[in-house]
């Protein structure tokens, strides 16, 4: 079941993304988000809801008093009866998924041979427009564990040549207000395992790369451009196949001496999110920028 953390002694420039970087390490989160005063300013608080109440929990464990966004953060559990009053909580059903990447040839009954195998169904449709299907659908079970099950054994599973995208069905309302938004922006322009590696060593090949990072995980693949000489242009990226380790990675390498130089490492961002988050802070009527105290375009 979701859960809300609430945190407290935050810098004034930690943003969402920043929260996400760093408490997203214990959990899935469906949304956080930082609260603001006049003209824009940080209040030094936030809330992060989290997929489960476990991820919650061990959040609340390991960032409790860390001084890794703030003085001392004061990190704890939403009660209950606050939690309950948000409606990211309470339109969630467990029950149901969300199936993407079908077969267009498919139909209602085709979906229900393959998740039937899970538990009794209660209710299944496949997308269309004008009678055509949209390719994606979702499944409502009886039970919550049948969701479960069936998140865990076919997501990316191979069928018909494709591969199955299933995850916990997420109302309309959640998922669109928050990409008509900057944080949504913001989040969404970062490749969360894909590392931009900046200042390495002139002479540093894709091998020594991949050595220096593999110990944190799974690499999926490694890159330094060259410019036209041939010569490195100065930075890499370093792609891992889980988030978690990209994490890890991030927290042990920044600063990182090799060489003569040290290193500076961030999550990649995307070149077309990257665009869409400065469009959204042209377009946001709520962003104002500041220097020296004053408001400027």
């Amino acid at each position: 079941m979701p859960r809300m953390i609430f945190i407290e002694n935050l810098y004034p420039k930690v943003d969402v993304t920043d929260l996400c970087k760093e408490f997203g390490k214990y959990g899935r989160i469906l949304s956080a988000k930082i609260e603001y005063g006049k003209n824009f300013t940080s209040l030094g608080k936030g809330c992060i809801c989290y997929f489960d109440s476990t991820s919650a929990d061990i959040a609340v464990k390991k960032m409790n008093g860390k001084k890794t966004l703030g003085s001392a953060l004061h990190v704890t559990v939403v009660q209950c009866e606050k939690q309950e009053s948000h409606s990211e909580v309470s339109q969630i059903d467990h029950a149901k998924i969300f199936v993407n990447n079908l077969d267009f040839r498919w139909d209602d009954c085709d979906l229900i041979k393959i998740f039937e195998l899970f538990g009794d169904i209660d209710e299944i449709k496949i997308s269309t427009t004008d009678g055509k299907s949209n390719g994606y659908g979702f499944v409502k079970f009886s039970q919550p564990a049948s969701a479960t099950r069936a998140i865990k054994e076919m997501n990316n599973l191979p069928e018909n040549e494709r591969k199955l995208v299933v995850e916990p069905f997420i109302p309309w309302e959640l998922r669109e207000k928050p990409r008509q938004s900057l944080e949504f922006a913001k989040i969404h322009a970062v490749e969360w395992n894909n590392l931009h590696v900046k200042n390495l060593d002139i002479d540093m090949t894709e091998d020594d790369l991949k050595k220096l990072f593999q110990p944190f995980g799974s690499i999926i693949s490694v890159k330094i451009p060259v410019d036209e000489s041939g010569k490195s242009r100065g930075f890499g990226f370093v792609c891992f196949e889980k988030e978690e380790d990209a994490a890890k990675a991030l927290d042990r390498m920044g600063n990182y001496r090799y060489k003569s130089k040290c290193l500076e490492v961030n999550f990649n961002q995307k070149k077309s999110a990257r665009q869409k988050y400065l469009r959204a802070i042209k377009t946001d009527p709520q962003i104002r920028k500041f220097k020296g105290g004053k408001e400027i375009a």
